[in-house]
């Protein structure tokens, strides 16, 4: 509340001060000051539309209040201004688009998530790729990133969830003929 009173003065004395907007709307969120935070985020925007701080934040109001159109439309924006340190928004991205039924979209930026994080800290994004892959029909590309979700991530929540999912895909890929089973190489 203290820092919200000299914040203020500094908006009211530089107008287009971007960081004392953004700073502003990061003490109005900590006192739960969720319309005046989203409005000082978007000052802060207006004074320095490259400034990437309150886009990061405006996008986590958004995953906050789980808005799929406002998470994409966020997450793009962030993508624009940066696609290449934010392997995590790149995967908010495609989980956005696919709950959006923008299947092309998704798969595209799950890609991007997976090839930014070679490390897996993010394994969920394995999880979403095998989703979208099995969605084309590409059940042998979504078992691999199935496998793959488990092996990074062996405790998650939904992995008995998952084990079960492995096991149908195994039966799918199983009775398919060998034929249909290879994909093309861009989509591994």
């Amino acid at each position: 509340a203290e820092a919200e009173v000299h914040l203020r003065k500094a908006v009211e004395i530089y107008p287009k001060f971007a960081a004392a907007w953004f700073e502003l709307g990061n003490a109005l969120e900590a006192q739960k000051k969720s319309d005046e935070a989203r409005a000082a985020f978007e000052k802060s925007i207006e004074a320095d539309p490259k400034f990437i701080g309150p886009h990061l934040s405006l996008l986590q109001m958004a995953l906050n209040s789980r808005d799929w159109e406002q998470i994409a439309a966020r997450s793009e924006t962030v993508l624009k201004l940066n696609p290449f340190n934010y392997p995590q928004v790149w995967f908010l991205h495609s989980a956005a688009n696919y709950n959006l039924g923008r299947r092309d979209v998704a798969e595209k930026s799950a890609r991007e998530a997976l090839r930014l994080d070679p490390d897996h800290k993010n394994p969920r994004a394995l999880s979403l790729m095998a989703y979208i892959l099995a969605d084309k029909g590409d059940y042998a590309g979504a078992l691999d990133h199935m496998k793959g979700y488990l092996s990074f991530a062996p405790n998650a929540s939904d992995a008995e969830t998952v084990k079960k999912q492995i096991a149908e895909l195994e039966k799918i890929v199983a009775a398919r003929p060998a034929a249909q089973q290879s994909r093309p190489q861009n989509q591994q």
